[in-house]
């Protein structure tokens, strides 16, 4: 009975080893099937990111009204920034929306300025030699504040970067504008050093109130070709086409413009830009047209680290978005920004442009500010901002200097990687 029953057993322990051979592999499948599942989970993650930040102000300003009245008020300050991204294996898409709300308590005239702006970005690679970028936008300023508002959106498509109308006539005169704009266009790599890439940029800006006509259409065409010297070295041609009409009966210019170009890495991190050519405008009138040269140039030196952020840029063109005119602008910038810690960080920026058009048109405008912010916990942070405008109108008006300074708090919902 022993013997019977240990031989009993056996067939039972064998079948049982059996059973777990035959489920071992099954049991593989499985956890590779959910590792699979996993790691295309992790890599969607790695591929979408998105966030709403929530933002509220309190500070001083010493031109509430934005105009030629000094008339400094405390404010108060209420704004929301979203943020979304999408990358495929072709596609790429990007999503951004901003708007705000100050009230002034002791600004005269209206005690409340809205300021608002969405954006839209996609690329398509349809094949490894072809790609194809296009967005739109839309804002609304007052003012000229938008492009005071340090908005930072990642960008991960390839393509015309959007345009930000800043229009120094707009600070001091108290007007609300409206800006519709959109891009389309392609990059061919045609062969393994030489790309082209081509254009194609239409805006709307109209303004509240447009006693003057300021307001305007504007198309361009641009075409790009770039050549790979070295790997470190780009040289190209950029033609750029534009036709802006105003709401002004009889006004409009026409501008075209060539730039010869060279990109280079000058040493670890560092990188410069250089763009040297011509603009070649027509203006037009009720009186006739008028045609002119003028030089074009664009220098860009940056530099990029894990913990800083270093653009300084200098350029000189023609303008068609300001004053009704073909302005020929002058401007210098810088912007800089650096992680002191884990969770510090600072940034300052400063621009300085003169205007010069036809009939006499002169102005100076400078603008900048600084910013410390610090992260109390992964979605909490505050911090300190401070800024400063002036302009200059060799026929006036006087407009005062614009000093502010504010304390933030903001709460971020969704990603939280920083």
């Amino acid at each position: 009975m022993m013997t019977t029953s240990r031989l009993g057993l056996r067939p039972f322990h064998f079948l049982g080893g059996a059973c777990l051979l035959a489920m071992a592999p099954a049991a593989t499948a499985q956890q590779a099937d959910a590792a699979s599942e996993l790691q295309a989970q992790e890599a969607a993650k790695d591929r979408a990111n998105g966030y709403v930040d929530l933002q509220g102000s309190l500070g001083y300003t010493t031109n509430a009204s934005q105009g030629t009245d000094e008339d400094g008020s405390i404010f108060g300050r209420a704004s929301i920034l979203g943020f979304y991204s999408i990358d495929g294996d072709r596609s790429s898409t990007s999503l951004s929306a901003f708007a705000e709300n100050s009230f002034y308590p002791n600004r005269n005239g209206s005690s409340n300025t809205q300021l608002a702006r969405a954006d839209v970005r996609h690329s398509y690679r349809a094949s490894e030699s072809v790609t194809v970028f296009g967005g739109v936008e839309a804002s609304v300023d007052f003012g000229s504040l938008l492009s005071t508002r340090y908005l930072p959106a990642p960008d991960p498509t390839t393509g015309v970067p959007p345009v930000v109308v800043i229009d120094p006539a707009l600070f001091g005169s108290r007007q609300r504008s409206y800006r519709l704009g959109g891009n389309l266009g392609t990059t061919l790599r045609v062969t393994e050093r030489d790309n082209l890439t081509m254009s194609a940029t239409g805006q709307k800006v109209w303004y509240e109130d447009d006693i003057s006509g300021l307001g305007f259409r504007n198309i361009s065409a641009q075409a790009s070709w770039d050549r790979i010297l070295s790997e470190r070295s780009t040289v190209g041609l950029r033609l750029i086409g534009q036709d802006t009409d105003y709401r002004a009966p009889g006004l409009g210019n026409n501008v075209y413009t060539a730039l010869g170009t060279l990109s280079r890495d000058l040493a670890e991190n560092w990188r410069i830009k250089l763009g040297v050519g011509a603009s070649y405008s027509i203006r037009k009138a009720l009186t006739g047209r008028d045609k002119s040269v003028s030089p074009a140039a664009d220098v860009q030196v940056c530099k990029s680290t894990e913990f800083e952020n270093f653009c300084g840029a200098l350029s000189h063109d023609v303008q068609t978005t300001i004053g009704a005119n073909a302005t020929r602008a002058t401007t210098a910038s810088f912007f800089y920004s650096r992680r002191l810690s884990r969770n510090d960080s600072i940034d300052a920026r400063a621009a300085a442009s003169h205007y010069r058009g036809d009939d006499d048109y002169r102005v100076n405008y400078l603008s900048g500010g600084a910013a410390y912010s610090r992260r109390f916990s992964d979605r909490f942070s505050g911090g300190v901002d401070v800024s400063a405008r002036d302009i200059y109108y060799r026929d006036g008006p006087n407009v005062p200097v614009e000093l502010t300074g504010l304390i933030f708090l903001r709460y971020r919902i969704g990603d939280i990687k920083q």
